[in-house]
């Protein structure tokens, strides 16, 4: 039997506004992937970077969510990673048109002009505004 490969474009050039970028998209791998940089404020050469991942794959005919958190401290060269995996969405993950919610690891909340990101697991935690 032969294997079907699809291609999905990546848009990086004409990607949607806000509000057409946030929802689930259908028919493909969906997720919500934020990453970036911060300084210290006492310290500003002092860099870490974070990021957020989830994943929306279908297997097979089932769908699987992929929740995937890391921060590095490059000056420590300390890298931090935790991944959660769920098979349906319920008790542990909530899809909203404004959040996206995976219990008590991440939230991921919308507003009109800023998202706020909350990610917390034992090795860290992390609270930002972010600006569109």
């Amino acid at each position: 039997m032969k294997k079907k490969h699809f291609t999905i474009p990546y848009r990086e050039s004409d990607h949607g506004d806000f509000d057409v970028e946030w929802p689930s998209h259908k028919k493909v791998t969906d997720w919500w992937f934020i990453t970036g940089y911060l300084s210290d404020q006492e310290n500003p050469e002092h860099l870490y970077s974070y990021q957020y991942t989830l994943l929306k794959p279908r297997v097979y005919g089932l769908t699987f969510y992929v929740l995937q958190m890391a921060f590095t401290d490059f000056q420590t060269r300390k890298h931090h990673f935790k991944q959660m995996v769920s098979i349906h969405k319920g008790k542990k993950l909530y899809v909203t048109q404004d959040s996206v919610i995976y219990s008590p690891f991440a939230f991921l909340y919308r507003e009109n002009d800023r998202m706020t990101l909350s990610m917390k697991t034992d090795d860290f935690e992390l609270k930002l505004n972010l600006n569109k």
